[in-house]
């Protein structure tokens, strides 16, 4: 193997355990909604569901560790990341409140770099070069995350 290769051998495996050790965290089970709170927006089911999608991208980023990627897996990883990006941007219209469109905001900001790094990594997965970014657009998608719950918490 020569030393290219092994460099971006290398640089993946350390993308996917960054992603690895990055994931969010499972989802608390969902209490039964109260009549006030069916009616409203959800806020919580929208950054929830963005973190599924974040943990959808994560798990499909670990497809790239093992070279040559395998491109029907690869294919199927991005559909259900791509499914989990709309679930959660369908999941996070409507909102209402100043609060509420602070937090659909931030969850949105994160579902935005969330594909430009999808997109990277299915050119990296494509063989065209990849993403060379991963670590400080994963960065971003947790400060937006991390914005999103602390508006939800005020």
């Amino acid at each position: 193997m020569d030393l290219k290769r092994l460099l971006v051998v290398a640089a993946l495996m350390a993308v996917g355990y960054y992603f690895w050790t990055h994931r969010a965290p499972a989802p608390a089970p969902a209490s039964a909604p109260s009549e006030n709170s069916a009616a409203s927006w959800d806020g919580t089911s929208c950054v929830r569901l963005a973190e599924a999608a974040n943990v959808a991208l994560g798990d499909a980023s670990r497809l790239l560790l093992h070279l040559p990627v395998d491109q029907a897996s690869w294919r199927d990883a991005e559909g259900r990341v791509q499914s989990a990006l709309g679930s959660a941007e369908s999941a996070c219209g409507g909102a209402a409140s100043e609060r509420d469109r602070a937090v659909a905001d931030e969850v949105r900001a994160a579902l935005a770099t969330m594909r430009t790094l999808l997109g990277e990594l299915s050119a990296g997965a494509a063989g065209g070069g990849g993403a060379t970014a991963i670590v400080q657009r994963q960065e971003e998608i947790d400060r937006h995350l991390d914005g999103a719950r602390s508006h939800l918490r005020s």
